[in-house]
């Protein structure tokens, strides 16, 4: 079997296309998020570079998306794919994983400054 199709079968196997339920999730969770977040599609659509058609066809449930189709949205929407797929149900954790990961990318300087303003809006609650 050549390498190529090796893979290819392995990558079926670790994560399956969305079918059924998933596809159902997926649609839902693009149009609600969306919605929420005020963007039209053709909005989604101009700041994730994707084509319109392509917005319209995921949230009418036609078109699965690819990988990078739906990294895309997540980052324009601020959530993660698991989310958007529904391997997670919480929306805000998702957030917080984007903000975790942006995290990762600051200066020592910064993540100082970061820290002293979680804990000045953690103060606010009480």
């Amino acid at each position: 079997m050549e390498m190529k199709a090796i893979a290819y079968c392995i990558a079926q196997a670790e994560f399956p296309p969305l079918a059924g339920e998933a596809i159902e999730i997926f649609k839902t969770r693009l149009a609600q998020t969306r919605e929420g977040r005020g963007l039209s599609q053709a909005e989604l659509s101009r700041l994730s570079g994707l084509a319109p058609s392509s917005v319209s066809q995921f949230e009418a449930g036609i078109r699965k998306p690819n990988f990078d189709s739906l990294r895309k949205l997540a980052d324009v929407l601020q959530v993660s794919a698991d989310y958007l797929i529904g391997r997670v149900d919480d929306e805000n954790q998702s957030q917080t994983e984007v903000l975790f990961r942006s995290a990762t990318e600051l200066s020592a300087d910064e993540l100082r400054i970061a820290r002293e303003f979680v804990d000045f809006l953690k103060s606010k609650r009480s």
